[in-house]
């Protein structure tokens, strides 16, 4: 077994989730388990529930460019967060501002 498994494994047998993490699974399993008109609203309902849960806003990001887009990312003390992408053309890093849905 690789290293990492056998840590998880370790640490699956010790943690001890709280009230308030059995309450927000099963919450969560609630919420996916509905149907919705499309997966933008179950994404959006579950990363507002995330969010209650952590205490973080969590945003969905995208390039400028539109090349890619995450579920929900948590950005943390940024006015307007940037992320580092490889620029295949050129073969170099290019730094891209991401927008806020």
């Amino acid at each position: 077994m690789h290293r990492v498994f056998g840590e998880f494994e370790a640490d699956a047998a010790s943690v001890q989730p709280s009230l308030d993490t059995f309450d927000f699974v099963l919450e969560a399993c609630g919420l996916l388990a509905e149907f919705y008109p499309d997966e933008g609203t179950r994404q959006q309902l579950f990363n507002r529930h995330l969010e209650r849960y952590l205490g973080q806003s969590i945003y969905r990001a995208k390039l400028v460019s539109g090349v890619s887009e995450t579920d929900g990312s948590i950005v943390d003390k940024l006015h307007m967060p940037e992320v580092t992408v490889p620029c295949r053309k050129a073969k170099m890093m290019k730094t891209h501002q991401l927008a806020r849905d």
